[in-house]
């Protein structure tokens, strides 16, 4: 059993990121995702408790 989740989605969050037309949403929820991936992926100082839909977050950050 994982101590952690992981993040799933994460392809296809970033095609769709690449799609936003606006480039100051596309900056903020790029810099959003980078963050979180950074945070999990290349710091390893923190992780999700549970699998974390990186698609869902970029497409409900864009709504904001």
């Amino acid at each position: 059993m994982r101590e952690h989740g992981t993040l799933q989605y994460c392809d296809e969050a970033t095609r769709f990121i690449e799609q936003i037309q606006d480039p100051v949403t596309k900056s903020l929820v790029n810099m959003a995702f980078v963050q979180i991936v950074k945070k999990v992926q290349l710091e390893k100082s923190d992780f999700p408790r549970c699998d974390v839909d990186m698609f869902f977050l970029a497409t409900s950050l864009k709504g904001l």
